[in-house]
Parts: C-alpha cells; sequence; structure tokens
C-alpha cells in the first residue's frame, strides 16, 4: 500500500510497506558558474516520518542522468556533498539519487539546473630576445590560463615568419609574435598578447685562407675566400708596390711581401665584417740563360759577337774563362792564341730575378793557315856578288830561305851566293808556330849565266931585233889564265906568255880568255909594238 503522506517544492513523502518514504533535497553553489570553476552539489535525505531518525546510505550525483565521475558519495547526518570543476560551459540537469535502505526508500532528487558559463583566459607569453640576422630559428612558448595550447602568428612577416612555434628570421628590424588562444567551449578565446625583438645586422667572418709564397714571374693567379654570410667576398692589395689585384686575380709586381685583404661590405642584414688579410713572401725568380754552341774559329780569324738571352728578358754579360786563348769585351770575342777558348754567359740577376746559373759554351782556336808572298827572282850572271831575297808571311811571321840547288847557288839567312851556272831555287818556307800552321813553301827559280870578262893586257914596248925573248902578261877579270898568241908570226912568235923576235916590223900579240863553264870567253885584246933594227 502507498499512502501519499504530504509532498511540496523539492521533497516527495512516501510511506511504502515497513518503509518510511524519503525526501532528497539537492543545491549547488555556485550557480551559475563558469567553465573549470568548482560547483559544489549538496544532497539531503529526510524521512518522511520523523521518528524513523536519519536515513543512512549514498546519494549518486548525475548530470542529465549520468553519474558524475566519483558522484556516489555516503550520507552523513542525512546529508552528503560532491565538488566538481569538470562542469562544461552550458546548462546541465543535474539529480542527486538516493539508494535507500531497509528502513527507508529510494527517492531522487528534482532536477537542478547548473548553468555553466564560458571561462575567461588569458597568455603568458614572456619577452623575446633581440636577434642578429642569419640567427638559426628559434622556438618560443607561452601559456594560457585555461591549459590550453597556444598558438604564435608573425605580425611582421616581412622581418620574420612563424611556423607552429618556430620562428624564422627573413630580413632586419623589428619582429612581432602574437601569441593567440582562441579558446574552446569552455573558455572564451584569450586576448592575444605581442611580443616584439630586433632583428639587427648579423655579424659575419670571412675564411680566408693562407696564400703560398710564389717567385716573381709567376703567372697571375686567382684567391678565394667565403663570409659565413654568404656574400661575396672583396680583394684589395695592402702591397701594390708588390702586388695587385683585380676582383680575384692577384698580379705580382715586385719582390717583397704581398699582403691581400678579403673584406665584405654587408648590407641591409648584414654587419661589415672584418677584413682578413693574408700576407706571402714574392722571391727573386730563377732564370736560365740560353747560349748556344760556339763554332771553332781559326787564329787570326776577326773578332767577332756572341748573344744569349736570360729567361727574365735581362741582358746576358759575357766573359773568357779562358784569358790567355780569347778575351771578350762586352759582347765580343778576341782571339789571342791556338787552344780551347771558353766563354761564359752569365745574369746577375736584379730586385725581381736571382742570378742565373753560368752557361760555359767553348770552341777550338785551331791554328791560322798562312800564305808566303815570294816574288820572281831575276836572271844572274855567274860572278855576280851575293844578294838579298825577301818575302812576307801573311803571318806576319819571318820566312825564311834555302836553295833548292845548292851546286848552283847557296843561301845564309837572305843572302844568295852563286856558285855555278845553271837554274838556281831558292825556296821560301814558314814553319809557323803556336798560332799559325806551316805555310806552303814557294819556290822561286832563276838562271845563273855565263859571266862576261874582260882582259887588261897593257902596252908592250918596242924592241929591237935581236933582243932576248920576254914574257907578257895579262889578266882576266874573271881571274882565268890569260893565253897570248902572235898574229904576225912573220914577225914574232908566242909560246905560253914568251915572245920571240923573227924579223923587223910590227909584232902584234893578242891575249885571249876562252872562258870555262862559268864564264863566257873574252873579247881577244891585241897589244901591237915594233920591232926595229
Amino acid at each position: 500500500d502507498v499512502v501519499a503522506v504530504g509532498g511540496g517544492g523539492n521533497t516527495a513523502e512516501v510511506l511504502l510497506g515497513g518503509q518510511a518514504a524519503t525526501s532528497v533535497a539537492l543545491s549547488a553553489s555556485p550557480n551559475p558558474s563558469t567553465a573549470g570553476q568548482s560547483v559544489t552539489l549538496t544532497g539531503s535525505v529526510t524521512p518522511g516520518v520523523p521518528f524513523f531518525g536519519l536515513p543512512a546510505g549514498t546519494l549518486t550525483f548525475s548530470d542529465n542522468g549520468t553519474a558524475l565521475p566519483s558522484g556516489t558519495v555516503g550520507l552523513s547526518g542525512g546529508a552528503a556533498g560532491y565538488t566538481t570543476s569538470s562542469l562544461a560551459a552550458g546548462t546541465h540537469p543535474i539529480t542527486s539519487a538516493y539508494s535507500g535502505n531497509a528502513a527507508f526508500l529510494a527517492g531522487t532528487s528534482a532536477a537542478l539546473t547548473e548553468t555553466v558559463n564560458q571561462a575567461a583566459q588569458t597568455i603568458a607569453f614572456g619577452a623575446l630576445s633581440n636577434q642578429s640576422y642569419g640567427s638559426a630559428p628559434f622556438t618560443v612558448g607561452a601559456t594560457a590560463s585555461s591549459g590550453l595550447t597556444v598558438s604564435f602568428n608573425s605580425q611582421t612577416p616581412q622581418v620574420c615568419t612563424v611556423s607552429v612555434t618556430t620562428v624564422a628570421l627573413a630580413a632586419v628590424g623589428t619582429c612581432t609574435v602574437q601569441a593567440t588562444q582562441a579558446g574552446n567551449s569552455n573558455y572564451a578565446a584569450a586576448t592575444p598578447v605581442n611580443q616584439s625583438f630586433q632583428v639587427t645586422n648579423e655579424s659575419q667572418t670571412i675564411a680566408f685562407g693562407a696564400l703560398s709564397n710564389q717567385s716573381y714571374g709567376s703567372v697571375p693567379f686567382t684567391v678565394g675566400a667565403t663570409s659565413s654570410s654568404g656574400l661575396t667576398v672583396s680583394f684589395n692589395s695592402q702591397t701594390p708596390q708588390v702586388c695587385t689585384v683585380s676582383v680575384t686575380t692577384v698580379a705580382l709586381a715586385a719582390v717583397g711581401t704581398c699582403t691581400v685583404q678579403a673584406t665584405q661590405a654587408g648590407n641591409s642584414n648584414y654587419a661589415a665584417a672584418t677584413p682578413v688579410n693574408q700576407s706571402f713572401q714574392v722571391t727573386k725568380e730563377s732564370q736560365t740563360i740560353v747560349f748556344g754552341a760556339l763554332s771553332n774559329q781559326s787564329y787570326g780569324s776577326p773578332p767577332f759577337t756572341v748573344g744569349a738571352t736570360a729567361s727574365s728578358g735581362l741582358t746576358v754579360s759575357f766573359n773568357s774563362q779562358s784569358p790567355h786563348v780569347c778575351t771578350v769585351s762586352v759582347t765580343t770575342v778576341a782571339l789571342a792564341a791556338v787552344g780551347t777558348c771558353t766563354v761564359q754567359a752569365t745574369q746577375a740577376g736584379n730586385s725581381n730575378y736571382a742570378a742565373a746559373t753560368p752557361v760555359n759554351q767553348s770552341f777550338q782556336v785551331t791554328k791560322e793557315s798562312q800564305t808566303i808572298a815570294f816574288g820572281a827572282l831575276s836572271n844572274q850572271s855567274y860572278g855576280s856578288p851575293p844578294f838579298t831575297v825577301g818575302a812576307t808571311a801573311s803571318s806576319g811571321l819571318t820566312v825564311r830561305f834555302n836553295s833548292q840547288t845548292p851546286h848552283v847557288c847557296t843561301v845564309s839567312v837572305t843572302t844568295v851566293t852563286l856558285a855555278a851556272l845553271g837554274t838556281c831555287r831558292v825556296q821560301a818556307t814558314q814553319a809557323g808556330n803556336s798560332n799559325y800552321a806551316a805555310a806552303t813553301p814557294v819556290n822561286q827559280s832563276f838562271l845563273v849565266t855565263k859571266e862576261s870578262q874582260t882582259i887588261a893586257f897593257g902596252a908592250l914596248s918596242n924592241q929591237s931585233f935581236g933582243s932576248p925573248p920576254f914574257t907578257v902578261g895579262a889578266t882576266a877579270s874573271s881571274g882565268l889564265t890569260v893565253s897570248f898568241n902572235s898574229q904576225t908570226p912573220q914577225v914574232c912568235t908566242v909560246s905560253v906568255t914568251t915572245v920571240a923576235l923573227a924579223a923587223v916590223g910590227t909584232c902584234t900579240v893578242q891575249a885571249t880568255q876562252a872562258g870555262n863553264s862559268n864564264y863566257a870567253a873574252a873579247t881577244p885584246v891585241n897589244q901591237s909594238f915594233q920591232v926595229t933594227r
């Protein structure tokens, strides 16, 4: 049997069999509330018959018929409380159900509408440090009081961009990052929070490696360097008297220390880099001499010039390594003797070129040939006095003479003495010396003819017939014996040199010299005298 005892509002009084009816009341505080705010639900169970005492058991709190988490709470003094902050924004029909027991009937409160409004939220976004352009992307962070994830965007995309939480720098300037939280069903959108920082010109460095030493005269070469900014590096010479730079090409100008400077002036995003210098030594360039072989020369050849070139283009000098054989004046070689002439070519270098290794060229100075000029000799008559001959050698050396016909003529030094009739052949020779080869002998021949001779036969005195025989005498210029004969044998006779008178008259004695192999017959000479009574 059911007996309605009474009721009204949020209570119900029921008596069923032996169990007392109960009345369940429910309240909420605060109401309305905001999402995330703690709401305390309080339920109480009142018995319909007071003398039954206070009900025991549990109350279960439900939201729209679904028990709230851990929402079953034991009664204490007929009441139980439950606190939650998990109610979403909106309206929530909350009920509290009594479990009942042996003494009391179960019961459920009328639904209580709990209004939960969206909660406000704020963003905590700390200040950002200034960054230099070129710095690596970095992450930012912020928290929302709601605990919801904060989103980020760039308010200055020309200076910086944002992807999720990563900020990448795009240019120098002011970068403004905005933190937002759009809210959800429980939280209203947060007021965006901006943080700005300066993107400053990034410092940059230059990587410029060491340069190798170069010898003067080396071909121009290129240099290279990189900047941490990736911008193009420029180069200049700090020692233009030693080297010059055009773009990236270094040309050597002199021996010394060449200092090349690498610079990067920066741009709108990068500050100028600290210049970097690299120095290297420009050393004297080695040089070589090209000096061709020299032809052999015969002694007495005229002076001649020699030539050589140096790879440096500098003038080559010459000297004689054998001055007893040849001498050198500038580029002219003069021969001094037979032998090996060694001419040395040198280049002493200058401020840019090291001395070249000397180059020697040798040639033979051979004996010079010579000729003899020996003129024709005139025919000579036997008995002619000794005479001198002369000849010259093209070498200037003394010519010697000898007789190739000593039975006809003899030669002493330059004097020719005739010895007999015939052909006299005089030979001129020049034996040469250390510088001249022997000349080809030259012969000159002439005829030695019979010498004329004369008779000196003095006058004869008149003789009287009957005078005894007497001798006559005469001499021949040849020295040969003079013979006599009578041209008037009826008046006188001659025997050898004795004249005998034969009659009165004119006696003519003739003196003769018939000559010999060397002398022609002399012209007879007559002398006459009177043979008187």
